[in-house]
């Protein structure tokens, strides 16, 4: 179900659509076209008359499990049959505070995100790169913590 509005500035007619549908066009464009930023992708959703906003199309991708790679976005080779992230990740330990995690190619914002999500308060914060997130935790207690957090769930 989607209903229309009309856009005073652009004087185009700007459509609603259900999740389902927003997120089908969103595969779609990414599918098609290199897109680097959601800005980018939603000015791309506008052009086709889809009205969206930032959070939704960040909510949209991380539930599309779209990373980046070669700083733009990409689709997953798989789609993952559970909430889970489905392939492995490598865990690695740097000193007592750091722990540094592997992911396939393009999944780290996207692992790093649901660790953000987490909001453990042992997780002192997270960088993700490509294939890689640094994570930082304030004792060796809390890395330890983290690690057996990391193992449950991914």
């Amino acid at each position: 179900m989607h209903f229309s509005t009309h856009d005073r500035d652009s004087g185009s007619i700007m459509v609603k659509f259900t999740r389902d549908q927003r997120q089908e066009l969103i595969l779609q464009i990414v599918g098609q076209e290199k897109i680097a930023n959601q800005s980018e992708l939603i000015e791309k959703m506008r052009r086709q008359g889809v009205e969206t906003n930032q959070a939704t199309v960040s909510r949209d991708l991380s539930d599309l499990q779209l990373g980046k790679s070669g700083g733009y976005y990409r689709i997953p080779e798989k789609k993952p049959e559970s909430s889970r992230f489905q392939p492995s990740v490598r865990l690695l330990t740097a000193g007592d505070h750091m722990i540094v995690l592997r992911t396939p190619p393009g999944q780290a914002s996207f692992v790093a995100a649901m660790l953000d999500d987490a909001a453990m308060s042992e997780i002192a914060g997270t960088i993700a790169g490509d294939d890689t997130i640094f994570i930082a935790c304030a004792s060796l207690g809390d890395q330890k913590k983290v690690i057996r957090y990391i193992k449950r769930n991914f």
